[in-house]
Parts: C-alpha cells; structure tokens; sequence
C-alpha cells in the first residue's frame, strides 16, 4: 500500500497523543456548552428588556389616550415617544394607536415575547386581549447598520383592547452578529495551548518510565542478573516499575535454580549411561549389543535435546553481527561432508546480529529433521523489507495443516504422516522455536504446494 493511500488511524495510538485528543475534544464540548448557554442568557435578558420596555409604552399610550377626552374616541391616535435625545440617535421607540394590526402582525411569530409582554400587561389596571410580536430588519435606517458591527432589528408589539383597536409599539435593538463558530474555536485554541505544556509535561512525565518498562520486558533473562528498571514518575507507576524488578529478579532466580537442577541430572544421568556404554561392549551377541548401543544413545541424545531446550533461551553467547548467508552456505557444506543431500541456493551477502551459534543449532534442527523425514534439504536466504528469512525446504509428506502449530511444541510428533521409524523425542522443532523467538524472529512452517516441509525463521533488521 502506497503512502497516500495508507490510512491515517484518528484514534493515536501513544498515551500522549490520546491524552492531548481527549483534552482537546472535552474543551471543544465544554466551550460549546458554555457558549450556548450564554446565548440563551442573554437572549433571555434581551427578551427581558424589550418586554419591560414594549409593555411599558403600550401602557402610557392607553393612559395618554384614556386622558385625552377632548379627541374622538374612535379616531386613530399616531403619537411619538422619543427617549434619549432625537430621533435616530440611541434606543427609539414609537406607539400607534390603530383599528387593526399592521402588516406583518397579522400572527404571532414570536410567541415567547409576546407571553412575556401579556404577563407584564396582566399586572396593569387596564384589559388587554391577544399580544402579538414580531421582529424585522426591513426598515433599519440604512446610516445605522453601515457604521455598526451590530445588526439592528425593529422589535412591534400590538395587543388589542377591550375596545378592538390595537397598540402597537415600536423599539429598536442592537443584535450583535453572530459569529458562534469563529469565537468557539478561537476560545477554544486559546485554553488548549495555555494547557499544551503542562499535558506534554505529565504525558511525557507517565509515559517515559513506561516505555523503558515495556523495553525491559521484551529483554530476555540470562545468567546474569538483569539490570533493574529506573523508577521515575508518578507514585504508582514508580510502584508498578518496583513491582516488575522484583518479580524479574524472582524469576531469574528461580531460572538459576532451575539451571543447576538440570546440570545436575544431566551429570548425574551422564555417568551411569558412559558405564552402561561400556559394560555393552561386552555382550556377545552383536544384535543385541547394537540394539542396546543404540537405546543408549537414543537416551543420551534425549538427555541432550532436554537440557538444550531448558537453556535455549539463557546463553551466555553475545549478539554479533553476521553473514547469514554464509554461515547457511557453511552449514550445507558441513552436511554434504556427511555425504548428505544439502543444498545452498546462492544468496547474497545478508548481515543481521544475531547469536551466531545458536542461530546454527537452530538451523541444524530444521535440516535434521527435513532428512529425517525426506531424502534432501534446500537452504537460502531472503530479504523481504526490514527481515531476513532462512528457509529450509524438504521433499518430505508435509505436515497435517490442522497440526503445524502443535508440532512445533516439545515432544511433539506427527506419526500419522511422518515415518514412524524415525525415533526421536519430538523436541527438534521446540529448540528451534524458542531459540529463534530469543533472537527477536518467528518459526513459520508450511506445507508447499509441489509438496514437502518448507520451514522458513524470519529475523528481524537484516541488511546488505
């Protein structure tokens, strides 16, 4: 998959980068919130303030027409209150007196105000009926909108009297633009880069001691005792790195005892099988002497094969850098000296650091048992990206795929497809497995396709 179509996960996978995304996403949320309910306050103020002010003019215009006794009380009334100086400069208002209600009052369109204004008009002396509200930019003086950032509205209340005709009042208010998204982010960014340090700080603070933690876990435990992990950061992670030094050093203990238990058997079984080895050579029957030489041998190399797995993993060899190349090349050439049927295919020169005599007993297992159950081994080695792959192919049966991931466990065998006469205590494909697995790699078997065992360790970092 190329660059530009490799996806880009939105979930990070570090405890840093999830920490800054959540932080980031609780204060878009939060500032959200906050915004909208500071718009919804103050909506309320303003409907506050333009009720008080509409119910208040509809009240004094009934009273002034109430008072004017002299005038018909039929005739419409087109009075004007102006507050804070002339006309058109500041908050204006206007009240008329009309037989029916102007165009664009004909319904209520903002009923939330309208409620407001009735409830305030109910606490008059007077009786009004319906109260209807609407909100209009059609006739802002065009001066007012040029020189303002804000957007003026024309607010009309009308409520209608006990005798038909309508009140209306006018007023006009300042409505600021509207620029929720702009401010949310603005605010938004702001908060998160005043917070963009201290998070990186403990982020790094947390994950730091954690990742060396992580490093010492995949380290192999040798002979030595291993190098305690450095405890650093908040108190429970200090805690949990103190927790994982003792347990390692339990382990390495309880892997030393483990060790001198073996070598211990296998010294004390190594004497007793020599002296059996050679009061056999005595017995004159030769079918028998061989039978019992071979049983001997056959435990000797059991022996062997046990102690090499219980330490496959815990030697004190260091990694070096090698030609895998050349040490498969090397290999082969050793078995074709056996008059064995080995074969390297020409490779280049392939570098990997690697536990070189260890990484050749795995090898030696995988061609042993590719002639053990065939008549030929074919070795080479591959590089594939950032690994190298040593594959070994045999001309064998192959194995059942259903049990390729069971054979590769100690004793082990598969005696339904494989020859039985070939003996063997089932630990071949073990040692190689956890020998490959100290060195960072994997065993991989499968059957191919032309037929026969192709077993193939993958290392990584292998270079030209």
């Amino acid at each position: 998959m190329s660059a530009a179509t490799r996806r880009v996960p939105l979930w990070p996978r570090s405890m840093v980068g999830q920490l800054l995304l959540v932080t980031a996403l609780a204060l878009f949320i939060a500032q959200g919130l906050s915004m909208f309910l500071l718009m919804a306050s103050r909506d309320e103020a303003r409907i506050s303030e333009i009720s008080g002010i509409s119910a208040a003019r509809i009240i004094g215009a009934v009273e002034r027409d109430a008072s004017d006794v002299g005038q018909a009380s039929r005739r419409p009334v087109n009075r004007a209150t102006m507050m804070h100086g002339q006309p058109g400069h500041g908050p204006r208002g206007r009240v008329r007196i009309l037989p029916a209600p102007p165009p664009g009052l004909e319904t209520d369109r903002w009923p939330a105000l309208s409620s407001r204004v009735a409830a305030i008009l109910a606490t008059s002396p007077y009786s009004f009926g319906e109260v209807r509200s609407v909100t209009q930019i059609d006739d802002v003086p065009a001066r007012i909108v040029l020189h303002s950032r804000h957007v003026g509205r024309v607010v009309r209340v009308a409520a209608r009297m006990d005798d038909g005709r309508w009140v209306v009042a006018r007023s006009f208010v300042w409505y600021p633009e509207h620029r929720f998204p702009t401010v949310l982010v603005v605010q938004t960014l702001l908060i998160y880069l005043l917070l963009l340090g201290p998070i990186l700080w403990m982020g790094w603070r947390v994950s730091q001691p954690i990742k060396r933690l992580s490093r010492a876990m995949d380290e192999p435990v040798g002979f030595a005792r291993p190098e305690p992990v450095a405890t650093s950061g908040p108190g429970d992670v200090r805690d949990l790195i103190a927790g994982f030094n003792a347990m390692r050093d339990r382990i390495a203990a309880m892997l030393a005892d483990k060790d001198r238990m073996l070598g211990a058997i296998g010294h004390d079984l190594r004497t007793p099988l020599a002296s059996m080895r050679v009061r056999v050579e005595s017995v004159a029957d030769d079918t028998l002497r061989q039978r019992m030489i071979d049983s001997i041998e056959s435990i000797t190399a059991m022996l062997d094969d046990i102690l090499s797995l219980a330490r496959a993993g815990r030697s004190l060899e260091q990694p070096a850098a090698t030609d895998l190349a050349a040490l498969a090349d090397a290999l082969a050439q050793d078995y074709r000296d056996m008059d064995c049927d080995v074969a390297f295919r020409d490779s280049p020169a392939t570098i990997a650091v690697v536990r070189r005599d260890l990484l050749a007993r795995a090898i030696r297992n995988l061609v042993d048992n590719a002639l053990k159950y065939g008549t030929r081994a074919r070795l080479s080695v591959e590089t594939i990206a950032d690994k190298v792959a040593i594959v070994v192919a045999d001309d064998g049966p192959g194995i059942p795929a259903d049990r390729i991931a069971e054979l590769v466990e100690p004793f082990a065998r598969d005696e339904s497809s494989r020859n039985r006469e070939t003996g063997g205590a089932g630990l071949g494909l073990a040692i190689a497995r956890t020998i490959v697995e100290h060195e960072g790699g994997r065993l991989v078997l499968e059957n191919a396709h032309a037929g026969g065992l192709i077993a193939r360790i993958d290392l990584p970092g292998g270079s030209r």
